[in-house]
């Protein structure tokens, strides 16, 4: 018996394997958490540098500093400052400008730091730049997505469905399957051991919008032969289960990415998307045996196909140099991408820390802090005048370097006491230093944060006016080369640009692996290498053109645009499955190339433009979010979609004509016989 006839035959049984499997991964569900710390999602905790990180913060007992701005009288602010629980240092770095740290092992995420600080400074008017105050506002924006746009991107597809079904069953069964598609995924997070971070709070969106298609296929066959359920399901199987296997492999590449965040994408995604093919059919497969769906409700909308193909057939050689000239222009814009990631671009404008971001630039040519850490490796070397010297030398060549706007560090605190102890007479000599050094080594509090508990090492805060991470980590190499001090660039943003660096080249390779898997599937389902490679000319046509759109709309190249390329691969080739595999079954029944094209349009036309206006509403609901990534993949996506689309049904088409043989080989080949 096979799988469809089991399917049809015990559809009690199937139905209650379906809510089973749901039910028993709802204990990992529960457990699922959010992780608040962008570094920890990234990195594993045995990652070299993110270990030595680690280490340092744990000596000097803070995390990296907050940067506060005051508007008002600044009079007491450190006061106020330190009423608030998690905050053990405040240094005065310029007038109305302050470093504010937090102790190592506070987490500002499980408090109301942020409200107190709010509370306390509100009248006199303040900014926010740091990691903190970005992380604080990302996990919202988690939570936010996760409320809010996840059921907006359920109720628009809901609403699609209904349009294109006209029936509120076959409109609630898609979402049915997807909503236990997503507690399946989340709950297998909870069981592993992951937690829901900024790149995998779109798997819910992503499955919402992926995870219907192949129902919609089903639900469209289904209204045209209702009284034929077991041929419907039987003729969409092998086409639904290559699509899912091309989504799946489009992100199962990302799990050998050396970050945690997206490798843990790429396996929950893909595991989703065949959990949801799976529950395509063990679920609307049953239920659809106990409908009694009458095929007058179906919707009149259905693509004319003797005119398309007359048009087709009439400038096939004009939409095939157009396309061509798109490929040129796809390839000049990819080639132009910007590499790297600006984090001050992140979030919304309208958002409050957007503001704080550009009033610290506007006012004080500051747009990212920048920490170093000088290590000398003995127990009070940095408070040794020696050392001390070498540092005065490395700062003010720091301070000459371009793009650095002002530096922070202990030489502050040593200019302020030795000002306060010798007056005018104060000009760095070795016995001065070593009297001021003599003191500090018994201080703690104000100031003295800028150096290890032990003295063996001493924090640099710089000032920069750029953002860009790529110039960040250009920046360091150039600090490295001024001083003959051990000196470490271990601050949270370079270690965001270590990631870039690292994860671009993977996910280049991943697109690379993306593309050669779809196109083994491909050889594998039509048995033929030409016809896989045809399979692939609208998929790259889909990529180029997405790049146009990341060279206008100035989207960097980045973690999230080559994850957004991954996908495009993997899902803007399931219309083109659908097309071929179509196009096959027709010419196998003696069919011309022009009645092959006509076939497809009549038979699954509907269904493809269906599921892309699904997709583009799904993955276009991203678009409502205020984090900037998320609202660029959105975009991107959604128009790769379109362009996925145009391309199977015009361009594929287009040189299925151009390419027309003289006579169909299967008629030939009957009448031979």
């Amino acid at each position: 018996m096979s799988f469809i006839q089991s399917l049809i035959k015990y559809p009690k049984l199937y139905l209650s394997g379906f809510i089973l499997i749901s039910f028993f991964f709802i204990p990992g569900l529960v457990n699922l958490s959010i992780n608040k710390d962008i570094l920890s999602s990234y990195f594993d905790a045995d990652h070299p540098k993110y270990s030595r990180y680690l280490q340092i913060l744990d000596e000097f007992d803070h995390q990296d500093p907050l940067l506060l701005a005051i508007d008002g009288n600044d009079d007491n602010v450190e006061d106020l400052l330190f009423e608030i629980d998690g905050i053990s240092e405040v240094v005065k770095a310029e007038p109305k400008i302050y470093l504010v740290y937090l102790s190592h092992n506070f987490n500002p995420q499980k408090t109301d730091l942020f409200q107190k600080i709010n509370h306390y400074l509100k009248d006199k008017g303040y900014h926010l730049l740091g990691l903190p105050i970005i992380q604080y506002e990302i996990v919202n924006l988690i939570n936010k997505t996760l409320k809010v746009l996840a059921p907006i991107c359920a109720g628009l597809i809901l609403i699609l469905l209904y349009i294109f079904t006209r029936s509120l069953v076959l409109s609630i069964l898609p979402i049915i399957v997807v909503l236990f598609s997503i507690i399946v995924t989340l709950g297998l997070a909870g069981f592993l051991g992951f937690s829901l971070t900024g790149m995998t709070m779109g798997i819910p969106q992503i499955l919402l919008a992926i995870g219907v298609c192949d129902s919609l296929h089903i639900i469209s066959s289904y209204k045209q032969t209702p009284h034929r359920i077991k041929q419907v399901l039987k003729k969409n199987l092998i086409p639904t289960f290559i699509t899912s296997m091309t989504t799946s492999l489009s992100f199962i590449t990302f799990a050998f990415s050396s970050v945690k965040a997206v490798s843990e994408l790429g396996i929950l995604c893909a595991f989703g998307s065949l959990v949801a093919w799976l529950f395509t059919f063990i679920f609307i497969g049953p239920c659809l045996t106990f409908l009694n769906f009458k095929k007058n409700k179906t919707l009149h909308f259905k693509l004319n196909s003797q005119v398309s193909v007359q048009l087709l057939e009439k400038f096939k050689y004009s939409i095939l140099f157009g396309f061509m000239g798109l490929f040129v222009v796809g390839l000049w814009a990819s080639s132009q991408l910007n590499v790297g990631l600006d984090v001050t671009k992140s979030f919304d404008s309208k958002m409050r820390i957007s503001k704080d971001m550009m009033f610290f630039k506007e006012k004080y040519k500051i747009s990212s802090l920048r920490t170093y850490f000088i290590d000398c490796n003995d127990i009070n070397c940095m408070v040794q005048a020696g050392n001390i010297f070498k540092l005065k030398e490395f700062v003010e060549k720091l301070q000459n370097l371009e793009g650095v706007n002002k530096i922070q560090s202990q030489l502050d605190l040593y200019s302020v006491s030795g000002k306060e102890l010798f007056g005018e007479n104060f000009f760095w000599s070795y016995e001065q230093l070593d009297e001021i050094s003599s003191l500090i080594e018994l201080q703690s509090g104000h100031g003295v944060g800028l150096l290890s508990a032990n003295k063996s090492k001493a924090q640099i805060n710089v000032f920069l006016e750029e953002s860009n991470l790529n110039w960040g980590m250009e920046l360091d190499e150039k600090v490295k080369s001024l001083t003959t001090l051990k000196v470490e660039s271990l601050s949270s943003p370079a270690l965001i640009g270590l990631i870039e660096k690292e994860i671009i080249p993977q996910l280049i390779q991943s697109v690379s692996l993306t593309i050669l898997g779809i196109a083994i599937l491909l050889f594998i389902l039509f048995k033929s290498f030409s016809t896989a490679l045809l399979a692939l000319i609208p998929n790259i046509a889909t990529l180029l053109l997405t790049s146009i759109v990341f060279y206008m709309a100035n989207i960097s190249i980045s973690i999230s645009t080559m994850i957004v390329w991954c996908i495009c691969m993997g899902v803007a080739v399931d219309d083109t499955i659908h097309f071929i595999y179509y196009y096959l079954k027709a010419r196998r029944e003696g069919k011309s190339i022009v009645e092959n094209i006509q076939y497809i349009y009549n038979h699954i036309g509907r269904a493809l433009v269906c599921t892309t206006i699904i997709l583009v509403f799904g993955f276009g609901s991203a678009m409502f979010s205020d984090y900037r990534p998320s609202w660029e993949a959105g975009l991107t996506l959604s128009l790769a979609m379109i362009f996925a689309l145009i391309a199977d049904l015009i361009l594929l088409p287009a040189i299925l004509l151009i390419n027309k043989p003289q006579r169909n080989h299967y008629v030939y080949t009957k009448k031979k016989k």
